[in-house]
């Protein structure tokens, strides 16, 4: 799992040029799963690492529950990715990634939405700040993707092409 705080927004930045790749490809109104496998194949393209429905177990109170969630997918062991296809992203769907998020430790997550004219509009960052003192979870809001310029010259690159982000999102 990545812990540096550059390498991690980078992967977030190449994993972003990658659904950008599928949402100009498919459009809005697909559905989850063929958006998930998709992303997935841009993910391999780009030479990026990730896990498919990855079983999440509950433990309560010590004692294991069973998988009680799977992971849409989980890229280089450390950024989760919940694909979404609906008419607009809720609290509900935040709380879903967030507790995803404190189940598994990870630092960070990607709420992205299809269904969206942009896919700009559609994507969520969220943190998982528990190990730095401060809140269990955080939301990203002044580093969300505001630039389609930036992301878009991003996703017209080369799927391997491994270059730096042109500045901060």
């Amino acid at each position: 799992m990545l812990t540096d705080r550059t390498a991690i927004d980078f992967l977030s930045y190449r994993t972003i040029g990658c659904a950008l790749r599928v949402h100009r490809a498919l459009g809005p109104g697909v559905l989850e799963l063929p958006n998930t496998l998709a992303l997935a194949e841009e993910l391999s393209a780009a030479t990026i690492r990730y896990r498919r429905d990855v079983p999440v177990a509950i433990i309560y109170k010590g004692k294991p529950l069973g998988c009680g969630y799977r992971l849409d997918l989980l890229v280089e062991d450390t950024l989760i990715v919940e694909v979404k296809s609906v008419r607009e992203l809720t609290d509900v769907h935040k709380k879903q990634l967030l507790s995803y998020l404190k189940l598994t430790g990870r630092p960070i997550g990607l709420l992205i939405n299809f269904n969206v004219p942009l896919l700009q509009q559609g994507i969520t960052r969220l943190i998982n700040d528990g190990d730095r003192g401060g809140p269990a979870v955080a939301e990203i809001r002044d580093r969300s993707v505001k630039s389609p310029a930036k992301l878009s010259a991003y996703a017209e690159s080369e799927p391997g092409d491994a270059k730096e982000p042109p500045g901060p999102l």
